[in-house]
Order: structure tokens, then sequence, then C-alpha cells
């Protein structure tokens, strides 16, 4: 009996084979996606640019897990992780203005909210902010913080189980360690949180250098290094007098960081600047640590690192010294090339009739390191090119060496020159032969000496005849011994006075008699080329064997498309020597000829028909398309490339028809012109060249455009030079308003800069509206600029010229008057005998709105009694305590400030200071009761 055998189906295991590869792929997909993730994400609302200067920056998406290199100009989002790398420096440029750079090896992670504003959560490594218009806040590494003022500037370093520094560059900070304590900070003053939570305020703040500087040398010297600080002097007072003395500020320069050796230590002092140069250890090229530190508290140094980044040489290129550009008629176009490099953000190219390069004849700017000009006429003409710096502010530094080049006009004209027959050419003849002589020349209404001889001295004339064209023939019917050699030449007779090279170069040629030959195929050429729509018109032309002279032979042509004719595409058969009117599709051909009932060919010839060469397509400009721009404009004329096109043949037209620039085989498929303001038309049309030098043309096409000056904006208010109230700044607030442009987009950028300590302008406030004027309050004492930008609707910048102006300081409050205790005043045994209390009053000062009153025992550094007054009439202080007081000096001081409603202090007075002395005399001679006997048990 046969087994039965239960079959199991396969499709299970299938199906849970697909599900696993299905699952594989999907995560793999994830990982890579993940891992190949780009730098912009649109879920997240962009809140920052980033830009980096050297080496890498890395950022990690909030909700991811890979490190990302960072691109120029990438975005941030909300939540970004970033981190530099060793010798490296990045830039994030927020949306509300602030500004923040991130030095070596720092790491931190961004919260943005509309609310709360930024804060930066660094782990370890230095920034620097420049708050904009929003709230900032730093969160350190211990825990600290720092709170930042709008329009305040921030120095901090985080380090790992160290100690957290804040310096103030600008404006003012308050600092908070990680167990409470907080420290109010205002410009040029800086602090030290320790790891035990405790705030030390420094005395010496350096300003500039920042802790991680970028210099950059355009030179070969070393750069000079101006080195400024704050220092707050009274912790360094004299203890004798109480006075504060004159305190020394020591710079230092180290190659290591560790300062295990000195390179130099520059002293001053007085002032709060140094000057440093290369006898103090700035090298041209490379890094260098330094450190500066107030007397000899050289444990509280500040210190950081300078790059100086050496800038390479502009070094020009064309026209090279000495150079020549000959024309005739039109401008020669003069190409100007230089090599750049990557710190250069623009260039300025100049052209000079005199060594000195005063008064340029030509200027202008352009971000390319090359530029062609057509405007130069004769004359000898001197070039440089100065490189742009944005960074360190150096501006226009370093120009190239001046090249001097000649522009030639060539006021000769040129003598006729000889065409045909070539020079030195054969020609076989069978019996009388007959040739044609042609020559070209610049001067069409002319008569020509047409004079042939059978020397090259031309003492042997056989022909002289006066032409009117540029060509002539003769017949050698009546000339002795034919073969040989002949010289030719023409003599131009016109009425141009300047026409005195008229006689051309003598040419030679030679004449032979006829041998007779084979059948052989005379045109095409080998590798002729025709276009699929000409080759009908193409003549075909052979010779017979001369044996067939005279007879009615019939020639057979044969076209195949294979070269060992193996297949025969046509045939035909003539008794004349020429054939036209083939029709052939695009591709390789051969041809050979041979005699009808004779199986003997010639050696065949290839062609090719190739496809017609369509009409260029212009990509730019567009049709009718308007350019704007406030000088002279590089616009680029590009069309799209003919197949089969060798090159192509160019020119461009002004609105008069006159040709500005011609480039008859030109390779590439776009070209920049410079032009001034005007219409123009731009015409392209395709060639391409066969082997055999046959030439194809296709259509010809156009394109018009137009260039004009864009109709600019100007800053109104503040004007240029303007002073402005601080006051009224704090008080109501600064409006900047401007004029409207016809061309521009209806939306605007205003930007506001502030000057810093190192003369610089560093951008505060960024906003884009759609109005021409802005509001801007409470502006502190300083000196700005402001501009305002937009761009027109084909997309060319416009910008307002930079309108300077200053806040003026904001007065104070006069000095409260003291009135008791008066300055030097005793208090004694006679006063508390009546009084139970100290009553400090003073007179009132005119638009305060409270005081503030602090009571110091001698020589202490913080305040035994502290109250502030609110309300303008209140001038008296009364201290019931007197256990605050003992026999000795005590000082008190008093500030008047003035707020408005909404309690945001408008003015405040210098602090009155007032001392006095509490003494109690003993008396002269002390009386005691005679004592009691004593007894003890």
């Amino acid at each position: 009996m046969r087994k039965r055998t239960r079959y199991k189906s396969p499709l299970p295991d299938i199906l849970a084979l697909l599900i696993c590869l299905a699952g594989i792929f999907w995560f793999g997909r994830l990982f890579w996606l993940d891992l190949n993730s780009t730098s912009a994400r649109s879920d997240q609302e962009e809140i920052g640019v980033i830009t980096f200067k050297r080496n890498v920056a890395q950022r990690r998406f909030g909700d991811r897990v890979v490190w990302e290199r960072v691109p120029q100009s990438a975005p941030v989002y909300n939540a970004d992780i970033l981190r530099t790398t060793p010798d490296a420096s990045a830039t994030i440029t927020f949306k509300d203005g602030t500004s923040l750079e991130l030095n070596e090896n720092t790491m931190l992670q961004l919260y943005y909210t509309e609310d709360g504003g930024l804060m930066l959560d660094v782990d370890g490594g230095g920034v620097q902010v420049a708050a904009g218009k929003g709230r900032v806040s730093l969160s350190l590494s211990d825990g600290s913080s720092v709170d930042m003022a709008q329009g305040a500037s921030v120095s901090a370093s985080s380090q790992k189980g160290g100690s957290q520094s804040i310096e103030v560059l600008g404006g003012a900070a308050a600092a908070t360690s990680a167990n409470g304590k907080t420290e109010r900070l205002s410009e040029g003053q800086s602090a030290v949180i320790s790891e035990n939570g405790g705030i030390t305020r420094k005395a010496l703040t350096v300003l500039y250098p920042k802790k991680e500087s970028v210099i950059l040398n355009p030179g070969r010297d070393s750069p000079v290094v101006k080195f400024s600080w704050s220092l707050d002097s009274s912790d360094f007072a004299d203890g004798g007098s109480g006075e504060p003395v004159p305190v020394p500020v020591t710079v230092q320069i180290s190659k290591n960081k560790d300062f295990s050796s000195i390179e130099s230590s520059s002293v001053a002092q007085s002032g709060n600047s140094l000057e440093l140069d290369s006898l103090d250890g700035i090298p041209s090229q490379g890094s260098v640590w330094w450190r500066a530190f107030a007397g000899s508290e050289i444990d509280g140094a500040s210190s950081g690192k300078i790059t100086v980044e050496k800038i390479p040489e502009i070094i020009p290129l064309s026209p090279a010294q000495g150079s020549e550009f000959r024309y005739r008629e039109k401008n020669p176009r003069v190409a100007f090339r230089w090599n750049g490099n990557d710190w250069a953000q623009k260039y300025k190219l100049s052209v000079s009739s005199s060594p000195n390069m005063e008064n340029p004849i030509f200027q202008t700017e352009t971000a390319e390191s090359t530029l062609d000009i057509s405007s130069l006429g004769a004359g000898n003409y001197y070039w440089r090119v100065e490189p742009f710096y944005s960074a360190g502010n150096l501006g226009y530094s370093g120009s190239s060496e001046t090249r001097a080049f000649t522009v030639l006009r060539d006021e000769k004209i040129k003598p006729p020159e000889l065409s045909s027959p070539a020079d030195g050419a054969e020609i076989t003849y069978r019996d009388s032969p007959s040739l044609l002589f042609i020559w070209k020349s610049e001067i069409t209404a002319s008569d020509y000496d047409f004079i042939l001889s059978r020397d090259e001295t031309f003492r042997n004339v056989i022909y002289s005849s006066r032409e009117e064209k540029s060509r002539a023939s003769f017949a050698f019917e009546n000339v002795q011994a034919l073969d040989g050699s002949y010289w030719w030449k023409v003599v131009r007779h016109s009425n141009d006075p300047d026409d005195i090279q008229n006689e051309s170069v003598p040419r030679s040629f030679i004449l032979r008699r006829y041998v007779p030959q084979k059948t052989a195929l005379l045109f095409p050429p080998e590798n002729f080329t025709a276009e699929e729509d000409k080759i009908s018109s193409a003549e075909f032309i052979w010779r017979l064997d001369d044996k067939f002279a005279g007879k009615e032979a019939v020639s057979v042509l044969q076209i195949s498309d294979s070269a060992d004719f193996s297949r025969i595409t046509g045939e035909w058969k003539t008794e004349a020597v020429t054939f036209s009117g083939l029709h052939l599709g695009e591709g390789k051909y051969w041809w050979r000829v041979g005699v009808e009932d004779e199986n003997i060919f010639t050696p065949p010839r290839a062609f090719s028909v190739a496809g017609g060469l369509s009409t260029p397509v212009f990509i730019s400009p567009r049709a009718n398309q308007e350019f704007l721009s406030a000088g002279n404009q590089s616009v680029r004329v590009a069309w799209s490339p003919v197949r089969g096109a060798d090159y192509y043949s160019l020119s461009l037209f002004d609105s008069t028809g006159t040709v500005l620039e011609e480039n008859q085989k030109f390779k590439a498929t776009e070209i920049s012109y410079s032009v001034p303001q005007g219409n123009y038309r731009a015409q392209v049309q395709a060639f391409a060249e066969s082997g055999s030098g046959t030439i194809r043309k296709g259509p010809v096409s156009e394109v018009a455009f137009s260039l004009r000056v864009p109709r600019g904006f100007r800053t109104l208010s503040p004007a240029n030079g303007a002073r402005i109230s601080g006051l009224a700044a704090l008080q109501s607030g600064s409006v900047f308003t401007w004029e409207k442009s016809a061309d521009d987009t209806g939306s605007y950028i205003f930007i506001l800069r502030r000057r810093g300590s190192n003369g610089a302008y560093s951008e505060i406030r960024r906003e884009e509206t759609r109005r021409n004027s802005i509001e801007i309050p409470r502006l502190s004492e300083g000196s700005y600029e402001w501009l305002v930008r937009s761009s027109t609707r084909s997309g060319e910048s416009l910008a307002t010229p930079a309108s300077l102006f200053a806040v003026d300081a904001i007065p104070r409050l006069a000095l409260p008057a003291q009135v008791f205790p008066r300055d030097g005043g005793v208090l004694g045994a006679s006063y508390f005998k009546s009084n139970r209390s100290v009553s400090f009053n003073w007179n009132s000062v005119p638009n305060a709105t409270s005081y503030s009153f602090a009571l110091y025992k001698a020589g202490g550094m913080r305040p035994i009694f502290e109250r502030t007054l609110t309300g303008g009439g209140r001038t008296e202080v009364v201290i019931s305590d007197l256990s605050l007081f003992d026999v000795g000096t005590f000082e008190w001081r008093v500030t008047a400030f003035r707020h408005n409603s909404a309690g945001l202090e408008l003015q405040r007075s210098q602090t009155a200071s007032a001392v006095f002395e509490i003494n109690f005399s003993l008396p002269d001679e002390v009386w005691s009761k005679k004592p009691g006997a004593m007894y003890a048990e």
C-alpha cells in the first residue's frame, strides 16, 4: 500500500521572508535619510543662518542623532545642537538681529520662543553674543546663567568642572550663579563665577581683541594689534590715603596656550590701550595666545587667541606688462585677468592713463577675477586691482602691482593682398592655358595695375593691364616656352592720400603641360560634409581616363554606406563628368566612379550628410528683458548649445545698429558684456566645419534687451550727521524715515549698526517692513549708522548710502546736597545724649523720583545699611538701630534717580558722598568710690 505524503505550502515562508526584507529595507532607508539629511528642513521655522570662516562647524538637529557638516549660510532651527572643531569659528545671525560667534571647541544648543526670546545652553567653550531687539540669556555648564539687556554685547567662556567667565563689552547684563547669587554688570565690567558659586568682579576687562580673533594680513609685515581695556582702579586703592593709584596693565604674548614660554611682555603704565607689533611677538601668519592682567594679579588674567591669516598677493595676469593691442577702425576688446583669493568679497579694477593711477578713465567693481572691456581707444594705459575685505574692517587693502599696456591704431592702409593662384601653385594645361588672377583690397574704389613677369625682379614683364575690379584674366596663347615659373603683382591706384603702401607682395606659380592621367575624383574632397537639405545641390565632379577623351563614354557613379561597397545605396549612369541631385539621409557615405562595361572604379572617397543646424535659443537675456544697474552692468548672454555646431558667430548691436562686439568663432555658449545704459540687440548663429573645410551654418537667432539706471531712494531722517538728545531717544524713541523708489518691491530691510570701542560698526538691528519708516525705542548713547536695502522686481539690489548719527549722553541729575551729617562733621556724646537715632537728610533734586541711600564703615567695601526712597519729596533717612554705630569714621552716599511711569530709569545723578566721625571724648580725671572690705568664709 502506498504511503500518503502530506503537502506543505511554501507560501507562509515566502510571505515571512518578504516581510523581513521589507522591514530591513524600510529601517535601512530611515537610517540612510538620517545619515544623509540635508541642512534644511521643512517641518520647523528657520530662526537664523550660520556661516563659518575656518575649518568646519557641525550641527545635529535636536530630534536626530547624526552629526552633519554645516554648509556655508545654512539655516538653523529651534533646539539645534552646534559644535566647532579645533581652530574653527562660526557665526550665527538670528532673525531678531542677535549675532552669536562660536569659538573653537565649543558646543551649545539653541532654544527660541516668541515670549522667552533666545536661550543659549553653552556646554563648554566660548561665545560672543551681541543681542538684537529680543531677549537673550545664556546657560553655562555649571548651572549659572547670564541675562542680557537689549543691545548688550557679552563674551562668555564655560569650563566643565571649572570657573565661568563673563565680560560685558557693551550695554548691561546680570550674571546669576547656580546657588542664586546675582551680580549686575555694565559695559566694561567682568566677573568670574567660581566652582562654589561665588561671583567675583574682575578689575580688568579686555574689550579688544576678542577671545578668539582672526586678523587679515594683506601685507608682508606683521599687523599692529591694538589692545584696549576697562580698569576699575578702586580695587588697587592705597591703604594709607584711600585714594586710587595708577595701576600698570601687562599684556603677554606666547606661542603656547599654557604660557610656558613668553614671547613678549609689554606694560602700559597708564591709559587704557596698548599697541603690539612684530617686535612684541605678533606674527605675520599663524596663531599666538595673549593674556592681560592688572598690577601683579596674574592668576586672574584675561586670555585669548589671535590668528593672523596671510592674504595671498593679488597678481595681475593679463594684459601682461608691455602688451600691445592693435586695431584699425573698432576699439579692441581687452581682457583683464588676475588671481583672486578666498578672503576678498569683491575687486576694484582701475585703468588710468598715468602710471600713478590718478584720475582713472575706467573704474568698476566685480566679484569675479576677470573682466572684458572694449571702450579703450589708442593710448598708453596702466591698470591695477584692489581687493575688498570685510573681515577685520580692512576694506580696500593690498592692491596689486600696476601693469602697463598700449592700444595702437594702425593708421597705414594695408597693401593689396593676392589670393589666387596660391603662392607656389603648380598649374597644368593641355592646349593653351588661360588663368584668372584674384586679389583683395581694403579700398574698394580703386584701379589696379596687373603685372605678370617671368622673373622675380619684374624686368621681364610679359603682360600688364589696368583693371577696375580686383581680378584679371590672361590667356597664354603667344607666350613662348610656356612651362616654367611666373611672378605676378598688382599696384593699387586710389584717391586716398594715406594709400602709401599700394603695391602687393609678389607671388609665383609654375605652369606645366598636362600629363595624361587615369580616371580620378575631383569634388567633393575626402571627408566632405553637407547638410541634409543641401546635399541635393552638391555637385560631384570627376575626370575620366585620357583614353576616353573625345569618345562618348558613359560614367557610372556609385554611392554606398559601407567603405567596401558591399551595399550599394545608389547607382547612376551619365555621359557627363558631373552629377547632382542626390537625396540622402543623415549618415556617412562613400562614392566612386567607373566607366560602363569596364569593371574598374576609382578608389572611394568618404563624405557625410549631416542634419541641419538648429536655431540657437537664448537663455539669457529673455526677450525685451530690462536690466537695472547703477554702473556698468555685466550682462550675461547665453544660449542653448546647438547639436553638431563647432562654433558660433556672436554680435552685439546698440540702438543705432552699430556693432559693438563681434566674435566670429566663439566656441562657448555664453559671454558677458560690460555695457552702459541703453538698448541692445544680440545675434548668434551656429556654424559647423567638416574635415575638408566645408562650413555649414544655421539660422540667426536674435534677442533684444535694455539696461537702465534704477531709480533709487535715500534716507531722510535722522539726516546724515544728525545728533539726537539722549533723553529724548530714551523717552520717546527714534523714528527713521526714507524715500520710496519706483523700482523697489515694496519691502525694505532696515539695518542699524552701532560703533564699538574698536571703531568698527556692528549690526544691532535688522528688520523687514513694507512701510518707509520704522520706530526704534530707547537708543543708548553712542555713534550709529543706518541704511535701508531693497531690490528691484528683476532682482537687482538697491540700497541707500549709510547715514551717520549720534545719540548724545543723557545729562545727569544735579548732585544731591547733603545737609546732615555734614562732610567732616563729628557726632559726639552731646548729640547722642539728646538723640536716640541718627537722621540723614539732604536737599531735594529737581526731577528726581527716587533716592538710593547707603552707609559705609570707613574702609569697608559693602554698605552696613541701604535704603531706597521712592517719591521725589522724601529726602531723609533715620537710622534708629544705634548698634550699627561705634567710635570711628563713617561715609554716607546718596544718588538721585529719575524714572518714568513704567519704571524705566531715565536719569541719575553722580553719587554724593559725605564722611563724618563718631567720637566720645574721655574726661580729664576719673573719680571712683572707695571700695569696701572683702571677706570670705
